[in-house]
């Protein structure tokens, strides 16, 4: 995450939401050793590496803490129900890691390849 001013203010950790909402509301970052929470307001821009901040690097040096039991971790519950793991995030060239993409692969493959009775 970068400031307005292309300062590293944290890395993203989680997205979050407050206990009865599915809408994320905040972003948790890493920085300094701690974890602190980040309205989505504060957010300019993200082109899916990048997350860029409306304000200056100084405008989040008092960021409240992340405090897990008032939020719903959003990413963590997605990746449960999808039954996801880190294999799942990988780019590139890599064997098949979920149900889905050995069954996706085997179906590729027979299709793949033409009946010649």
């Amino acid at each position: 995450m970068v400031s307005r001013d292309g300062e590293f203010v944290g890395r993203l950790e989680h997205v979050v939401a407050e206990p009865g909402h599915g809408r994320p509301t905040g972003l948790v970052i890493a920085r300094n050793g701690t974890t602190r929470l980040l309205p989505l307001s504060a957010v300019s821009s993200s082109d899916g590496s990048i997350v860029r901040l409306r304000g200056p690097a100084s405008s989040y040096d008092e960021l409240p803490l992340f405090n897990r039991p008032g939020y719903r971790v959003l990413d963590e519950e997605l990746a449960v129900r999808m039954e996801l793991d880190d294999e799942d995030f990988q780019i590139g060239e890599a064997e098949p890691n979920s149900a889905f993409d050995r069954e996706s692969s085997s179906e590729m493959a027979d299709e793949a390849v033409p009946d010649v009775h």
